[in-house]
C-alpha cells in the first residue's frame, strides 16, 4: 500500500528534529577541541612523562644559550645566585633531564624507542620541528628555554615567540592533550569544566588565573588519599602533578600538599553552575615554592574530550505515527 504524503506528519518530524539539534548544541561546549586531537587519560600521562624525563645535551657551539634580546635561557648562568635547582647545564656538555620552560612556548617532543614510553606521535608545531631537532638546528638557531617573563609584560609577542624551544605551563598541558597548539589560559578554561577536588582524575588540571601570575598543572594521582574514603584533609592530603614550572626552569613531576578547600559554584560556558572548590596548595619541595600567592585560588577542572554527535532521523514505516 502506498503511503500518502501528510504535511502534518512531516511538520512534526521537523519540529522534533530541530528540538533535538538545539538540545545537542546547547549542551556541548561552545568551542570544543577538534575531535582528531582527542586523547585518552593514559596518553596524557605518557606524554607528560616524556616531557619530564626527556634527556638532552646542549649544542656544542653554545647557540642554545641566550642572554640577550629579552631571552634568558634557564641554564646554570641564569640560576647563579638563585635558590633554585634543576637548571640545565652546558658546561662539560652535561646531560639535562626535562624539557626547559619557555614563556609562551608549546614545543612538541619526538618519540624515543628506548625510553619505555609508547610512541606519542605528537605533531611538530612551531616551524615544523620537534624539540630535539631545534636543538641542533643552525638556521635558524633556537635557545633552549626562556624564563624572562617579567621582561615581556609590555606585550612584545615578537620577542616571546622568537625562536622558541620549550613549553610554559599551559603550552605543556595543551601538548599533553594533543591539542596541537597553545590554547592559552582562556581557551583551556573553555575546554575544562569545574569539578570538586576529590573528583580529579589523571589528565585533569588545577588552574589558577585569579591571583597573581597564571599557572596550571596536570593532575597525575593522589598520594595518600582515596576519594571513596571520605573528604580530603587539609594539611595531610598529598597529590602528584606534572607541570612546566618557572621555579624549576623545566617540566617536572611535583608533589603538593592540600592546604585548604573552600566549596563554591562556578559557571562554565552556557551550561550553568557546577560544584567545585577554591584550592590552596603548596609544593612539598618548598625550595621551588616561588611565593605565597602561587599557592592560592586553584580551581580543579576536568578536560572534556570532544565528541561528534550525529542526529539520525528515522523515516521507516514504524515511525509513521
Amino acid at each position: 500500500m502506498t503511503k500518502m504524503f501528510t504535511t502534518n506528519r512531516y511538520y512534526w518530524k521537523a519540529i522534533v528534529a530541530s528540538l533535538l539539534a538545539y538540545l545537542t548544541i546547547s549542551a556541548a561546549p561552545s568551542a570544543p577541541l577538534l575531535t582528531e586531537f582527542a586523547t585518552r587519560r593514559a596518553d596524557m600521562l605518557a606524554i607528560a612523562e616524556r616531557y619530564a624525563t626527556y634527556r638532552w645535551t646542549a649544542n656544542d657551539d653554545g647557540h642554545n644559550v641566550r642572554h640577550i634580546d629579552r631571552v634568558e635561557t634557564p641554564d646554570a648562568e641564569t640560576a647563579e645566585g638563585l635558590s633554585v635547582g634543576g637548571w640545565w647545564l652546558f658546561e662539560s656538555h652535561g646531560v639535562n633531564v626535562g624539557i626547559p620552560y619557555y614563556w609562551g612556548g608549546w614545543t612538541s617532543v619526538e618519540d624515543d624507542p628506548n625510553d619505555g614510553i609508547p610512541d606519542l606521535h605528537l605533531r611538530p608545531g612551531d616551524k615544523g620541528l620537534h624539540f630535539g631537532e631545534k636543538l641542533v638546528s643552525t638556521s635558524p638557531t633556537f635557545p633552549a628555554g626562556d624564563v624572562s617573563i617579567d621582561y615581556k609584560q609590555d606585550g612584545s609577542q615578537d620577542v616571546a615567540y622568537y625562536g622558541l624551544n620549550g613549553v610554559d605551563c599551559v603550552g605543556f598541558v595543551n601538548q599533553a592533550w594533543r591539542a596541537n597548539s597553545r590554547l592559552g589560559m582562556s581557551r583551556t578554561k573553555d575546554v575544562t569544566r569545574p569539578i570538586r577536588f576529590e573528583d580529579l582524575r589523571a589528565g585533569d588540571v588545577l588552574l589558577r588565573s585569579a591571583e597573581g601570575p597564571d599557572h596550571v598543572v596536570l593532575f597525575k594521582e593522589f598520594v595518600n588519599y582515596e576519594p571513596a574514603s571520605g573528604s580530603p584533609i587539609p594539611g595531610v592530603t598529598k597529590f602528584k602533578v606534572y607541570e612546566a614550572a618557572l621555579s624549576y626552569g623545566k617540566v617536572v613531576e611535583s608533589e603538593f600538599v592540600l592546604l585548604e578547600l573552600v566549596e563554591t559554584n562556578m559557571p562554565w560556558l552556557q551550561n550553568g553552575y557546577f560544584e567545585t572548590h577554591i584550592v590552596r596548595m603548596q609544593r612539598t619541595d618548598l625550595e621551588h615554592q616561588l611565593n605565597e600567592v602561587e599557592q592560592n585560588s586553584y580551581i580543579p577542572r576536568t578536560y572534556l574530550n570532544p565528541v561528534d554527535v550525529v542526529l539520525v532521523i528515522d523515516r521507516s514505516g514504524s515511525m509513521s505515527w
